[in-house]
């Protein structure tokens, strides 16, 4: 082989070489742009997955008070404890699994009076709605909470108290 065909050789090497490098390049920083938007696509699946739970019990008919068919905002004491007996049933458990995943639902109950001052000393009770934690702790990847305040009314007592809701969702690895 000739000095000329080597160094023909070589430019054309370098070249090849400096156009893989300039693919590398661009192909890294596409890749860092597409995984920003789906880690923040993901991100948002989580939170409306989160927000269509907490939308199903806080809208479910039969948790609210009613009277001759008509729905109030309140919702009814005894109603939410047949709940969590209802979640604690294997029908119960099958159907809510469906709906709501892996989270819990558990209602912090507080005396009407005490609504200015709500902290551990004024809470009445606890109620547990629904209880799906992931069995193993090590394939929570994440959880997102929602809190809320909840009018309560005891239909025996006829008392009216606050509650807060809190619906934690499990992101889990699959």
């Amino acid at each position: 082989m000739n000095k000329k065909s080597q160094i023909k050789f070589g430019e054309s090497i370098g070249i090849i070489f400096i156009v893989y490098i300039i693919l590398m390049v661009g192909l890294i920083w596409y890749n860092g742009i597409n995984n920003k938007d789906l880690k923040d696509l993901q991100e948002n699946d989580k939170r409306d997955r989160a927000f269509e739970k907490y939308e199903y019990i806080v809208n479910l008919d039969l948790l609210h008070k009613s009277q001759r068919g008509s729905v109030d905002e309140e919702f009814n004491s005894i109603s939410l404890k047949v709940f969590f007996n209802f979640s604690e049933t294997e029908i119960g458990k099958e159907y809510l699994e469906k709906r709501l995943g892996e989270s819990t639902i558990i209602i912090h109950v507080y005396n009407q009076s005490s609504f200015n001052n709500i902290n551990e000393t004024n809470m009445q009770e606890t109620i547990v709605l629904y209880n799906k934690t992931p069995a193993n702790r090590k394939e929570i990847i994440g959880k997102d909470n929602f809190r809320t305040l909840i009018p309560i009314q005891d239909p025996i007592t006829k008392q009216n108290n606050v509650g807060l809701l809190i619906l934690t969702d499990y992101l889990t690895e699959t």
